[in-house]
């Protein structure tokens, strides 16, 4: 959640950089008023994307041992409810595209709507979110201060071969995790107390002691430097972020954004072609430009992301981390839901195609694919809807026969 927060403030200072440029290059013209509204919504929307991700980045859970966790094995698969805006998009679209044909202010109507779908897209997301973790884990979510101590702690282990914690009171209320790796390297945490220190131990899956046991002070490797600095406090520290691997989850999304750019800068130069290179033209060739030196900004961003330092035991010979494998558990072939074929994304493929020539050519077209491309995002919602129902209601279309 923090690095996708981190993402869409990049791309938030992006599209507020390009909105600038383009209103100065424009002269602040009335008649460019357009360009500058989309792009100032696109700023306004992304930020308040990045800061609603990382609120939620606060709870983060992965790779934490949780409470209860052995009791809920067997409960149902949470699918996320049905939703109405993906229709409500092709209804925005629709307005937005009819906008920028024939009336401005019909434009600016569809530029407020897209964004307030955007919006409330967003925020159900979170809730279903949210709602999956309350119906998974019905016990009450461990403090934020002992999920970020806990990430600490399974950072280390993970990076020594595991970890012993010995838990301590050191005044004033806070508390001291001692860190012992299986390796015999050591550091120290600080929490605000010493429940905290040890729900943190807890959810991290390490060996918790409120003592130091006989023999794990025998397993530690002080160096020269340990010793000089034995009276002062031994902070655990992050290698530098030069070190850290590249994230090997966003290799994909970087080379999808990488076909985008290229598909956009293409649609740019036939459009500047087709189009004479008038200056009437300018704002759709802007905006096109910009879309595609956002996709270029995310391919060089996801390629080059950094993961955690201590992901270097999970690096490949490329430098770029492999993410661990588990063995699949068994597959029940009679409760097993899978979708089944559609058509849909063939006629998207009919309705963008139309919709892309008909802006270059012909507006009998344009209308045309409009109006297809609504109908299609209508039309598979609606079967996507019917189909998670019927998935509730026990049916299962031919998993069962997957076999044969």
């Amino acid at each position: 959640m923090r690095t996708a927060s981190r993402v869409f403030a990049a791309i938030g200072a992006f599209g507020l950089t390009v909105c600038l440029v383009f209103a100065s290059a424009s002269r602040f013209r009335y008649d460019n008023l357009q360009g500058v509204l989309i792009l100032a919504f696109f700023f306004v929307a992304c930020l308040f994307l990045a800061v609603f991700l990382r609120r939620q980045g606060a709870i983060e859970l992965d790779g934490l041992v949780l409470p209860g966790a052995d009791a809920h094995a067997d409960e149902e698969i949470h699918l996320p409810g049905p939703s109405w805006y993906p229709a409500f998009y092709g209804v925005t679209l629709l307005v937005l595209a009819l906008g920028l044909v024939f009336d401005k202010r019909v434009a600016l109507a569809g530029v407020a709507l897209t964004v307030l779908t955007t919006i409330g897209w967003a925020v159900e997301s979170v809730k279903d979110y949210r709602r999956e973790v309350a119906h998974a884990r019905p016990e009450v979510l461990p403090l934020v201060a002992a999920i970020g101590l806990a990430h600490q702690i399974v950072a280390f282990a993970r990076q020594h071969g595991g970890a012993d914690a010995v838990v301590q009171h050191v005044g004033r209320g806070s508390a001291e995790v001692v860190l012992v790796g299986a390796d015999g390297a050591w550091g120290s945490l600080v929490g605000e107390s010493v429940p905290v220190a040890r729900e943190a131990a807890a959810l991290a899956g390490v060996t918790s002691h409120t003592a130091w046991p006989a023999g794990l002070g025998n397993r530690i490797r002080t160096t020269e430097e340990e010793w000089v600095e034995m009276g002062g406090a031994g902070a655990l520290t992050a290698p530098d972020t030069h070190v850290a691997p590249r994230d090997g989850s966003t290799q994909t999304a970087a080379r999808v954004f990488l076909g985008l750019a290229i598909f956009a800068f293409l649609i740019d130069a036939v459009y500047s072609v087709a189009s004479r290179f008038r200056y009437d033209n300018l704002q759709g060739m802007a905006i096109l430009t910009a879309f595609g030196l956002a996709c270029l900004y995310l391919y060089l961003g996801l390629k080059h992301a950094k993961a955690q330092p201590d992901d270097v035991a999970f690096a490949g010979d490329d430098h770029v981390t492999i993410e661990p494998t588990v063995p699949d558990p068994p597959v029940d072939l009679a409760t097993l839901h899978l979708p089944g074929p559609s058509w849909w994304p063939a006629f998207f493929s009919v309705a963008l195609g139309a919709l892309a020539f008909g802006l270059v050519f012909s507006k009998p077209l344009l209308f045309a694919g409009l109006f297809l491309t609504v109908a299609c995002c209508v039309g598979w919602g609606v079967e996507s809807v019917r189909e998670y129902r019927q998935s509730l209601a026990g049916h299962h279309g031919d998993a069962a026969h997957a076999s044969h």
